[in-house]
Order: structure tokens, then C-alpha cells, then sequence
């Protein structure tokens, strides 16, 4: 769903899985360097015989060549406290702007909150696919969500399921990211 005045900048992309959309928006819709490519993903609770976190990276390989890329999706991953950059392999022709150093650019990192403290094997899935394709997760991180605040809530108890990952070129441009209340229609919030 978007304006009409937006049908010529947004285009469906193949994507190698049911379970992964790939939209690209043009560079002129949003005033970016780049056509950013946003990569709309459900990882399913049960495991599947190929891992999607695959499927998500080589899809990876091909659209980071052609612009910037935004992950977004339900991962049914729970990262508590582990790192997404500790050990990041900036690559030069990623950054507009190089930094004095690339330590320099990981020091510019926020610290990533999160109000779930539990770690599953999702979640290390989902850290790794971070440190291999150089993205960052946004949660916890911007003014919105700057605790790093639940997505999912049922009987069952809250977790932090839902993320946004952006390539460093993006990461640089999030001002303000916000996980808004549950509504009734979903035990999921809207993240945006």
C-alpha cells in the first residue's frame, strides 16, 4: 500500500522464497544516493529444512550490488544482549563517507537496549546474517525505541521478535524509530 504518486518509483522484485518479499524504491522517491531495496521477511517458528537466513543472504549478494537494502520482518529470533557489530566486515565501497577509521565507525554505533533478555538459536542466526552482510539492527538503538521495547505480546509473555536491520549507508540516515502499542488485531506492534 502507497500513494498513487509513488506508482512509478516502487516495483516488486523476485525474491528466491515464499516467505521473502523484495521491494525496490527508486532513488529519486526518497532522495537517496541509491535505490534502496527493502527485504520484507517471516521466518516461521518451525524449522524448515533450508534456512531462510540463507535464502535472505543470497538475495543479499545480488540486491546490496545494485543499492542499499533494508531488512524487515517478524524473525522469530530473540536476541538479548549479543552484538551485531562487534566484529563487522565494513567494506570500503559500502560508506559514502569513510570514517577516520573503521573502528572509528563502529565506535559511532549506538548501544543496541533490549527489554528481552532471552537468546535463541534464531536470534544467533539473525546475529550472524548481521555480521556477515554488514547490517545493524535498528531496534533499541534511535529515539522511539531507545529501550529496545517488546514487539510481541500474548498470553504467553512479551519478546522481541520483530526487527529492522539497515546497511551501514542507511544505518547512517535513522533518526527515529518507533515500536508503537499493540493494537487488537495482531499480537504484534507496528514497527516504524
Amino acid at each position: 500500500m502507497y500513494k498513487s504518486k509513488y506508482r512509478n518509483y516502487i516495483e516488486k522484485q523476485p525474491s528466491d522464497h515464499e516467505d521473502l518479499m523484495v521491494i525496490k524504491i527508486r532513488k529519486e522517491a526518497v532522495g537517496h544516493s541509491k535505490d534502496i531495496f527493502v527485504f520484507i521477511v517471516y521466518v516461521k517458528p518451525v524449522r524448515e529444512t533450508e534456512s531462510l537466513f540463507n535464502v535472505i543472504e543470497h538475495n543479499l549478494e545480488k540486491y546490496s550490488q545494485l543499492g542499499s537494502t533494508l531488512i524487515l520482518g517478524d524473525f522469530n529470533a530473540r536476541t538479548g544482549d549479543l552484538s551485531d557489530t562487534d566484529t563487522m566486515n565494513v567494506s570500503l565501497g559500502e560508506l559514502t563517507t569513510l570514517p577516520s577509521d573503521l573502528t572509528q565507525f563502529n565506535n559511532d554505533i549506538p548501544n543496541r537496549q533490549n527489554c528481552d533478555r532471552k537468546i535463541n538459536e534464531r536470534g544467533r542466526e539473525l546475529i550472524d546474517l548481521c555480521k556477515t552482510t554488514n547490517h545493524i539492527i535498528l531496534n533499541g538503538r534511535f529515539l522511539g525505541d531507545s529501550m529496545g521495547y517488546f514487539t510481541f505480546m500474548n498470553d504467553n509473555g512479551c519478546s522481541v521478535v520483530d526487527y529492522a536491520l539497515a546497511d551501514t549507508e542507511l544505518f547512517k540516515r535513522v533518526m527515529y524509530i518507533k515500536v508503537s502499542p499493540l493494537i487488537h488485531i495482531s499480537d504484534h506492534c507496528i514497527y516504524h
